[in-house]
């Protein structure tokens, strides 16, 4: 079964699942976002991710499945670059900013999913100025002649 998920813009939106190439809709999933998402990832097993933009910016688990939501979380209110399942575990997510990255580690408690999140800044992108200076020095070593004999 080929799927793929997109999302309305209707207030407030909904994520469709569809089957390609009937078109056939397999779910609909709905209280994960206030205007519109930003990002909708498939994990390699039953769940898709979505991660909702402003105002409230939240990261979002459902079992496609299903239709259940596993988890929820308020994330960094900034522009996404990039948002990815681990592909050898679900349980962990990773969001790029043009500034940090955050993982996330999503654990279960008894009936609950909980997600946890650790935050690691890139100080090369905060850094200006260092976009227009070399990494390195080169420096040129004058070529001597070769001593013949």
């Amino acid at each position: 079964m080929h799927l793929f998920a997109f999302a309305d813009y209707q207030n407030p939106p909904i994520i469709h699942l569809r089957e390609y190439p009937s078109l056939n809709e397999i779910k609909q999933f709905s209280n994960g976002a206030a205007f519109e998402y930003s990002a909708l990832e498939f994990s390699t097993t039953d769940e898709l991710l979505s991660l909702s933009a402003s105002p409230d910016y939240l990261l979002t688990i459902w079992n496609w499945r299903n239709g259940t939501k596993l988890a929820q979380c308020e994330t960094t209110k900034k522009q996404l670059i990039e948002i990815s399942f681990n592909p050898n575990s679900w349980y962990d997510i990773g969001i790029l900013y043009s500034d940090q990255m955050n993982f996330y580690t999503c654990e279960r408690r008894n009936d609950k999913y909980v997600l946890f999140e650790r935050q690691l800044t890139l100080e090369l992108f905060n850094q200006t100025i260092a976009h227009n200076q070399p990494t390195h020095q080169q420096t040129k070593i004058p070529q001597s002649n070769p001593i013949r004999g």
